[in-house]
């Protein structure tokens, strides 16, 4: 590609994407893929996608008229991601920082699942924009996979009998303790039907409520005491026992 044909391209695919959000803020989108020509087909698709769901999830998060936390959103596409802790490295289908996600272009085609999904548990985090928390991660996760599954994939019901795979009973003794005592602490799609069975069975106002904490950086796990009745501990156990019998007899 020449320098001038690819200087004409980034231009076109980093033009503004304009709506209004809930709170009659203006926000733009902008989608690079100045490092991945081939991801070309992806612009439009991913802009319409940012530009409903981005504030859709605020509501969902927050409730009508809480304020977008950026005016602009930045979709960057990668030739390759690599999460590294120390030495070790894994690929990875995308990570949101701030106001951008970066998606792994090579990765789409391998992804099992819609590639629209994952960018729906990455803007979910862009909406989230916590203040530092300590502890707090697995509920971080947990929420973005709760907006994923219920209110994107609509999916979420089948696995409040599942946790991700892991049956109890089954032959993965380590992994059942874990379970079976502070499982929350998984996160994502374990997490998630957790927040949502708290939200059908004991507050239907409990996301709103932790989302709003852990913005202005009041979280505290005495939260789910003071909105579901019963400590955070409590919850899980009443909560297994009853994906435990589920499962029994289904």
């Amino acid at each position: 590609m020449t320098p001038l044909r690819k200087v004409l391209l980034v231009a076109a695919l980093l033009s503004p994407a304009r709506t209004w959000c809930a709170d009659a803020a203006r926000f733009q989108v902008y989608v690079d893929v100045s490092k991945t020509p081939d991801a070309q087909p992806y612009v439009k698709p991913v802009k319409a996608l940012c530009e409903e769901w981005y504030p859709k999830i605020n509501v969902i998060l927050f409730g009508k008229d809480f304020p977008l936390p950026f005016n602009d959103l930045h979709i960057r596409f990668e030739p390759k991601i690599e999460k590294c802790d120390g030495p070790n490295c894994i690929e990875a289908g995308g990570f949101a920082d701030e106001n951008t996600i970066q998606i792994n272009f090579g990765s789409l085609g391998r992804m099992k699942d819609d590639y629209r999904a994952m960018i729906i548990h990455e803007l979910t985090h862009i909406n989230q924009h916590y203040k530092e928390s300590p502890g707090t991660g697995w509920l971080v996760e947990g929420i973005a996979d709760y907006v994923r599954h219920r209110y994107f994939e609509k999916d979420i019901q089948p696995k409040l009998l599942e946790l991700d795979g892991y049956r109890f009973g089954g032959s993965q003794v380590d992994e059942q303790a874990k379970l079976r005592k502070q499982g929350y602490l998984f996160g994502y799609t374990i997490a998630a039907p957790f927040l949502y069975w708290l939200e059908l069975r004991k507050s239907q106002g409990l996301l709103v409520a932790l989302n709003i904490a852990l913005r202005q950086g009041s979280y505290s796990p005495d939260l789910f005491q003071q909105h579901c009745g019963a400590p955070l501990d409590a919850l899980w156990q009443e909560f297994i026992q009853q994906v435990a019998d589920s499962t029994i007899h289904k």
